[in-house]
């Protein structure tokens, strides 16, 4: 079977609602959690596996981001522009991605993120949304 048509999506990021790409976006932090574990920083910056499996997580959430509506955006209250802005980062020079950048990341922001993101979802602190309109 080719390659393109194997890992073709059957769903473009087009049509997938905010709500969808919040989950996605939560669902790449737990995988990141779920990689890091119990790592040390300097076990994280030398295990290169790990590192290329937190790079792929945070190219999805970068992507989800980008791809969320202003208008639900405004809604919780998280660094988007420095979630896209790494998401570009890492698909457009991805030799230059810091590792010491993503252990800061991982330790300093994304428990805020998925906190506020987790707290939208369930309806703690969210408006009513149907689909991508917030109301």
């Amino acid at each position: 079977m080719p390659f393109a048509k194997k890992f073709s999506p059957s769903v473009s990021m087009s049509s997938r609602t905010g709500r969808e790409r919040l989950n996605d976006i939560l669902v790449a932090i737990e995988e990141i959690e779920s990689f890091v574990g119990d790592l040390t920083r300097n076990e994280f910056l030398n295990d290169r596996k790990t590192i290329q499996a937190v790079v792929a997580n945070f190219t999805v959430i970068g992507e989800s981001a980008n791809y969320i509506e202003d208008e639900l955006k405004d809604c919780i209250d998280v660094p988007w522009h420095l979630m896209t802005g790494m998401r570009n980062r890492i698909v457009h020079g991805y030799f230059d991605v810091d590792p010491e950048v993503l252990w800061d990341t991982i330790s300093n922001e994304l428990p805020d993120v998925k906190s506020k993101v987790g707290s939208f979802l369930s309806g703690s602190r969210s408006p009513k949304i149907r689909g991508d309109e917030v109301t």
